[in-house]
């Protein structure tokens, strides 16, 4: 018996990294499946992206922990064929109360005439994509008055961003700050209905998205914005010429009261816990959707790509949390 016996999750881009990371996670609590991925390639994107043998892989993963999954081809940037994944996943299991809006992309490097096509890919597929997804799950939510959860996976270049100065760059930090605000409203909007709304922030996690070719150039080439992964590149002897996995086996094992390979240990942080610490006093709040100087404290939480350990129930809707200081893009 699980925490999340009797429920319905319904997670956008499922197929791998993160995404499965969730996907199993919830599975592992209890909790049936709608996965959806767009399983394709969108020009601007210069690493690739997930595929049908990934999303299978999924399904494997979640039927493996004896739960049920409906598992389909997706892309969130259209309304339409996410409502009929939606629908179809729902029918099959029932309400969802659980949304994961985890689809993203990351078009660094796009540059020139790339730069305008690969600005508003990351609009429409993290920003605009999130939009669509509660569009699709509120209303169902909402009528089936059993309250819920909403997870809206941002960045910590939500919080804090940088960019190479490239569309897709400066798309993706924009639309990652743009789901907070999305967030923001929603958790005022649903409150009542005891659905709670939050933001995730996770900084470098390693998936497809990061471990390529195209991020380890730019890594070494701005070790001011990507810290971590410079430094391993630099220690692994790593170059573009040498291999297209920048460090084999990163992130390395830490011990169980590690911070987590998302995480920098910072003045005032206790390590002694593998998923949380305070934040020290003086130190950031959690943003807020109750108005200035009324969220509370924010806790750090670690991401990891084997399993997800974000928002539970005694996290306050409206709050967005974060993992740590590192500027870095997470993985999808």
């Amino acid at each position: 018996m699980g925490n999340l016996d009797g429920q319905v999750a319904f997670i956008t881009g499922a197929a791998r990294g993160q995404g499965r990371a969730h996907a199993v996670k919830l599975a592992g609590q209890g909790a049936d499946i709608i996965a959806v991925d767009i399983c394709g390639q969108i020009p601007s994107v210069q690493y690739a992206m997930a595929t049908e043998a990934d999303l299978a892989d999924t399904v494997a993963a979640v039927e493996s922990l004896g739960r049920r999954i409906v598992a389909r081809r997706a892309d969130v940037r259209d309304l339409a064929g996410l409502r009929a994944a939606y629908k179809e996943g729902r029918d099959a299991l029932g309400p969802v109360t659980i949304v994961v809006a985890n689809a993203g992309i990351h078009p660094a490097g796009t540059f020139g005439d790339e730069a305008p096509q690969a600005w508003q890919d990351a609009i429409d597929v993290i920003l605009t994509g999130t939009w669509n997804t509660l569009q699709v799950t509120v209303p169902d939510m909402v009528e089936a008055g059993r309250g819920g959860s909403i997870a809206i996976i941002s960045s910590t270049n939500g919080v804090k961003a940088h960019t190479d100065g490239s569309g897709g760059w400066d798309g993706y930090s924009a639309a990652k700050h743009g789901v907070v605000g999305l967030m923001r409203a929603y958790a005022w909007k649903l409150g009542p209905d005891k659905i709670r709304v939050n933001t995730v922030h996770p900084s470098g996690v390693p998936t497809g998205m990061t471990q390529n070719e195209m991020f380890g150039k730019y890594a070494m080439a701005s070790p001011r914005s990507c810290p971590a992964w410079a430094t391993a590149c630099r220690s692994s002897g790593w170059t573009p010429r040498t291999s297209p996995t920048p460090w084999p086996g990163w992130p390395p094992t830490r011990p169980a009261t590690s911070p987590g390979p998302c995480c920098r240990s910072t003045p005032g942080h206790s390590s002694s816990s593998p998923t949380r610490a305070r934040a020290p006093a003086g130190g950031p709040r959690a943003r807020s959707a109750h108005g200035p100087g009324r969220g509370r404290r924010v806790e750090r939480v670690t991401v990891r790509v084997s399993g997800w350990t974000g928002p539970t129930p005694r996290h306050r809707p409206g709050h967005a949390h974060y993992p740590g200081r590192l500027s870095e893009p997470e993985g999808d």
